[in-house]
């Protein structure tokens, strides 16, 4: 017998109702065991009954609206977050503009044995621009020094009567001394112009283990003023041609890329695919750069100039990825993603060039 949708949906609580009633009649004292028993076949009955019936009912269907997405769907990683090419999107780095970088005046870095970009301390130009980050900051300020302003900072440096050469101010321990030499370390290096050459002094900085070593001569002086340049409250007003710091305007910025094959890491917040703006897929943008060797064969490492447009269209999605606001003077904008296209990996590290460096890669590195 053929039973329609309307019929089945009816027929079902009708005979469920029947079947109860049925088992609800019986005397409980006199059919006690008999209807037990029955109590269950019945029960069985009513089930077997209901799957055949339900089985006649006819999904309920609407009719698709364009666009629309299932909420029951799950869509793959790859499918979640991919782009499509059609993307209005995607677009070509812009040509960098043409500029001669101002020669560097004064520079004073820190530095530990944990390899990063951080810094400068303070950094001076020949355009007079004067950038700072103290305390190991990831964010870079910039003022402007008089003529008279660079001649002080100057005088601070060499009357100092350090910067003859370039040098390292070493140590050794003492006799009888055993300093932990598998400790890490800081150490601190400054560089001023000096005659039209760069002249640079560096050494360790404060240590409690000082005690254990014999220094050589001028890392008492060498601290004294790295003091001085991380504090330019010694300046008179007059020696400013704008002392309130503003965030530093890199005219360039430079991206590193390592691409892993066949590595992938399913806990990385997002493909790189989902947000990436250029036309040309990371694996091919930009120029190969040799990794560090310790990487495995699998690793490319890649590099590319950008103008400020282009690296605010980039940073920002790694720094929200990172649970940050992008800033254009933040010393590293950096991030590891899934990588769709080839089953692994992408580390993507931006950081804006300092005023006095060339729009190269040379000496481009991972930052940690």
């Amino acid at each position: 017998m053929k039973v329609s949708s309307s019929q089945a949906l009816h027929v079902a609580p009708s005979m469920r109702e029947t079947a109860i009633a049925a088992v609800s009649w019986m005397p409980s004292a006199r059919w006690k065991e008999e209807g037990a028993g029955l109590r269950r076949t019945l029960l069985w009955f009513i089930a077997v009954i209901a799957i055949v019936l339900s089985a006649c009912v006819p999904a309920s269907s609407s009719e698709a609206t364009p666009g629309a997405t299932s909420a029951a769907t799950t869509p793959s990683v790859s499918a979640a977050t991919s782009r499509p090419s059609t993307s209005p999107q995607l677009r070509t780095p812009r040509p960098l503009p043409a500029r001669t970088p101002p020669e560097l005046v004064l520079s004073y870095e820190r530095s530990s044995d944990i390899p990063t970009l951080r810094g400068p301390e303070l950094l001076l130009t020949s355009d007079a621009q004067l950038l700072t980050a103290p305390n190991w900051g990831n964010e870079l300020a910039a003022r402007r020094l008089s003529p008279q302003g660079i001649d002080l900072v100057r005088r601070a440096v060499l009357d100092t009567g350090l910067f003859t050469a370039t040098r390292s101010i070493e140590r050794r321990p003492r006799p009888g001394a055993s300093p932990n030499v598998n400790r890490g370390f800081e150490s601190l290096r400054i560089t001023v112009r000096v005659d039209g050459q760069s002249v640079a002094v560096s050494t360790f900085a404060r240590d409690h283990e000082d005690a254990l070593y014999v220094w050589d001569a001028g890392r008492e002086e060498l601290l004294v003023l790295a003091a001085r340049l991380s504090d330019l409250s010694w300046l008179p007003t007059s020696a400013w041609a704008d002392s309130t710091p503003r965030p530093y305007d890199a005219v360039f910025h430079r991206l590193y890329i390592e691409t892993l094959r066949s590595a992938a890491q399913p806990a990385l917040p997002a493909t790189v695919e989902s947000f990436w703006p250029f036309a040309t897929p990371p694996e091919g943008f930009g120029a190969n750069v040799p990794p560090e060797s310790a990487w495995p064969s699998t690793l490319k490492a890649r590099c590319a100039i950008l103008a400020a447009d282009d690296a605010r269209a980039l940073g920002e999605p790694i720094a929200r990825w990172a649970g940050m606001s992008y800033s254009r003077n933040m010393r590293v904008t950096s991030g590891s993603f899934q990588w769709a296209a080839g089953s692994g990996e992408v580390y993507l590290q931006l950081e804006p060039l300092l005023p006095h460096v060339m729009p190269t890669c040379d000496g481009v590195r991972r930052a940690a």
